[in-house]
């Protein structure tokens, strides 16, 4: 997909300009040279208006409860947008002839739709809008986070690291007071840097919570996959839980150039994405977690994922997570109190 809309914003509006200058000299019996030449400017316009606008319009309004609604609106404003944008060019080609304003809507109407159905014929297959097609979005309440868990997490509204609660209310402040994580920063495990039996929830080279977790609790093999990366797939993605290794399904995940994780059984392959050249999510991170659950990291959505439901709902918002089994916690260390979140009613 990136390729795809890199090489459209470069070479693809040429092509694009020629086809429609074309279109409009057959029909309206204009100059060839000047409605190709002017149809190329209104591409480059177009394109290179439209695309950051439509990103923006993503990053600012774009939500997993609203996905479909929000793709839907998505699709019709690039259209409306695009007519707009290069309706003077073709009422610029057209000029001098009769009844000129009135053809340079039919024309802009007419090249606008075909070329958006050759677009949607390359796009379509490109896209990755499994999250749309593949799963459902659910309220947290339909679908809690398991009281055996801990998840830490980076808030995206001041930057704390927080233990994660049954809701936002209960939520707890960890690590320095005066710790402020950037927009984009990860979390990971270390050695500790006062004892070297233990990790430390670290973020780059600040010590979040120094001796979180035993070397008992947490191997070191296990330990080196909590380093976020743009890529990981089947043994080299840190899991929770010695049942997670003996489950049949194998995840994998992306963050760029494209965009996405997969679920692999034999055969069977699920997706769980968004990326289209209108916007989309990178996925950061994918913890498997026992009862085919997963934590995700979508986008600076920290998501909950039903493999077995193909659900998945919002806990938090915020650049990374991780979670833990919280008998792996050493609580009395860490100095945060051990007791788990409650269920809420199912």
């Amino acid at each position: 997909m990136l390729w795809a809309s890199v090489a459209h914003l470069a070479l693809g509006n040429v092509l694009l300009g020629c086809l429609e200058g074309a279109l409009l000299a057959k029909w309206f019996g204009v100059p060839y040279g000047r409605a190709i030449r002017t149809m190329i400017l209104a591409n480059y316009l177009s394109a290179w208006v439209g695309f950051p606008f439509m990103q923006w319009l993503h990053d600012q309004m774009a939500a997993l409860q609203i996905a479909r609604e929000f793709f839907v609106l998505q699709l019709l404003l690039a259209y409306g947008l695009t007519l707009v944008l290069e309706w003077p060019f073709v009422a610029w080609v057209v000029r001098g002839i009769p009844n000129a304003g009135k053809v340079s809507v039919k024309g802009s109407l007419g090249v606008q739709t075909l070329t958006y159905l050759l677009l949607f014929c390359v796009y379509a297959p490109l896209s990755n809008i499994s999250l749309l097609t593949q799963w459902r979005p659910v309220s947290p309440d339909r679908l809690p986070l398991p009281s055996d868990l801990a998840v830490f997490y980076i808030a995206k509204e001041d930057g704390r690291v927080r233990l994660m609660g049954a809701n936002p209310a209960e939520d707890v402040d960890v690590g320095p007071q005066q710790l402020r994580l950037a927009d984009g920063a990860s979390l990971e495990l270390a050695e500790s840097p006062t004892d070297t039996n233990t990790w430390a929830l670290m973020s780059g080279k600040s010590v979040v919570l120094d001796r979180l977790i035993s070397r008992t609790a947490l191997d070191p093999y296990q330990a080196s996959f909590t380093r976020r990366s743009f890529v990981a797939v089947g043994p080299s993605v840190y899991r929770v839980g010695q049942a997670t290794t003996n489950s049949a399904w194998r995840p994998g995940w992306m963050a760029w150039p494209e965009v996405g994780a997969w679920f692999q059984r034999d055969k069977e392959r699920i997706s769980l994405g968004w990326g289209t050249p209108l916007g989309g999510w990178s996925v950061w991170r994918v913890i498997p977690m026992p009862g085919d659950l997963y934590l995700v990291v979508l986008g600076d959505q920290i998501c909950l994922a039903n493999l077995a439901q193909r659900e998945i709902t919002v806990l938090r918002y915020g650049p990374d997570a991780l979670a833990f089994l919280r008998d792996q916690i050493e609580w009395a260390e860490i100095g945060v109190e051990a007791s788990s979140p409650t269920d809420p009613v199912r």
